[in-house]
């Protein structure tokens, strides 16, 4: 009886706060401030209200860049107990009244109350993208050219869907720490510190690989059939002969062929695109990734940025850090002779330009020597700021050639930084978004 009338009590009290919020959020709609002239600067709205530490991260990043061009900025971000509930967010965003809004990796209905102005959602991933979009005037932008695919095969119209690709940005986290219009808590400085040694002619090289390792066993991967087994194991076998050819990015291809060599064929719609799916997130980062990291020669260290790497049996490498913006302490950090970036679909990642801020060169993957610009959205040139590699021999060769001349790689990474900061910095970003909206543009783009 005592606590079933405690339950009571504690059901009527959150019911009481749940009205009284409600309430709040009403009242807050109704005295939205009147939006300004579109003449003046943007005001703009960053809205990370999901749990990923990634989309409170970029809201920070944004913030900074949105103070860089003087624009007022109000961030909101539910990166601590105190703003997991829409509440504070609201009361900061009604007074703020923006013209533009970007709602990072969630939709607007995330806040329950009218924004105003111009409003847009930023796709992260490819695979986050809802299979229909809603019919409203939100605008899409598209964080790389394969999610601004699958956002067109969503059904985003040309009108409502714009290229904001993932942008450089130098000690992110200190800049958006100190932005004025955080929200809540301490400001502390939490910049990146990155004393490095440089990485000499003939004192064991250093490698980065960069990239997750997931975990492509069949129990993992929720393979349980006998025969979808035996499918499983020939799928491996065909990946990792394939590995340096255009048809490793082809998970359809793949599983035809596999269907065809182990005498397993799936039927159904929904299975065969489950092992697609299955196929390209886990599979090929898995079997690109294991096989580079066997051709790798004995002359070089190995380090990793990425998770799962304590599967790979093929060769002792350290663990740098799980993730690549984890990178930078106060203890000295080898300058890596190279980064090599694998396995994933989608070459443009915040990883990369993370590498370019570091002055790390670049080796990307480019199976069957199928021209990557226009998956990097032209943000970075072979040859001149990365150089690709299809297979064993191109790595190998690349490797030699950047062994050579220490000097010169210096200078190219060092040009290479520079570009994407003047080019393709989140404040950059942020004024081509205001122009093509129709407001202020800052920065001539």
């Amino acid at each position: 009886e005592t606590l079933m009338s405690l339950r009571a009590i504690c059901e009527s009290v959150a019911r009481r706060a749940s009205e009284a919020r409600a309430r709040r959020v009403d009242a807050l709609a109704k005295r939205i401030a009147p939006s300004v002239t579109p003449e003046a600067a943007p005001r703009l709205a960053l809205l990370a209200l999901g749990p990923s530490p990634r989309s409170h991260r970029l809201s920070r990043e944004l913030a900074a860049a949105g103070a860089e061009l003087g624009w007022a900025t109000c961030r909101c971000a539910a990166e601590d107990p105190q703003h997991t509930h829409v509440m504070p967010h609201c009361e900061r965003i009604a007074p703020f009244s923006p013209t533009l809004a970007i709602c990072i990796d969630h939709s607007a209905a995330a806040l329950p109350l009218p924004l105003g102005g111009s409003v847009c959602r930023w796709h992260l991933d490819a695979r986050n993208v809802p299979d229909a979009l809603a019919d409203d005037d939100t605008i899409h932008l598209a964080a790389s050219p394969r999610v601004a695919e699958a956002l067109r095969t969503a059904g985003a119209a040309d009108g409502k869907l714009l290229e904001f690709y993932w942008g450089y940005s130098e000690n992110a986290e200190r800049e958006g720490q100190l932005a004025a219009d955080g929200i809540g808590g301490q400001r502390k400085d939490r910049s990146v510190r990155c004393s490095r040694t440089p990485c000499e002619k003939n004192r064991n090289p250093v490698i980065v690989i960069v990239g997750d390792l997931p975990d492509a066993s069949a129990a993992a991967c929720g393979i349980e059939q006998p025969t979808h087994k035996q499918l499983w194991a020939s799928l491996h076998k065909i990946a990792a002969k394939t590995w340096e050819s255009a048809e490793i990015t082809q998970p359809t291809t793949l599983l035809r062929r596999a269907e065809r060599a182990s005498g397993v064929g799936l039927g159904e719609r929904a299975l065969r695109e489950r092992m697609c799916r299955i196929i390209e997130h886990v599979l090929i980062p898995t079997i690109v990734l294991e096989r580079i990291a066997q051709e790798l020669p004995e002359w070089c260290g190995v380090l990793t940025a990425g998770k799962g790497w304590y599967r790979c049996s093929f060769r002792s490498a350290q663990t740098l850090a799980d993730d690549l913006d984890e990178v930078g302490t106060d203890a000295p950090l080898p300058t890596p002779l190279a980064a090599i970036f694998a396995g994933p679909l989608d070459p443009l990642s915040p990883a990369l330009l993370r590498a370019i801020s570091l002055d790390w060169p670049l080796l990307i993957h480019s199976p069957g020597r199928v021209p990557l610009t226009p998956r990097l959205g032209g943000v970075l040139c072979p040859q001149q700021h990365y150089e690709p590699f299809s297979g064993t021999t191109e790595l190998r060769t690349a490797l030699d050639a950047l062994r050579a001349d220490p000097q010169r790689l210096a200078r190219r990474c060092a040009r290479t930084r520079a570009y994407v900061q003047q080019k393709h910095s989140y404040a950059r970003r942020l004024s081509k978004l205001a122009g093509e909206l129709g407001l202020p543009c800052t920065i001539t783009c």
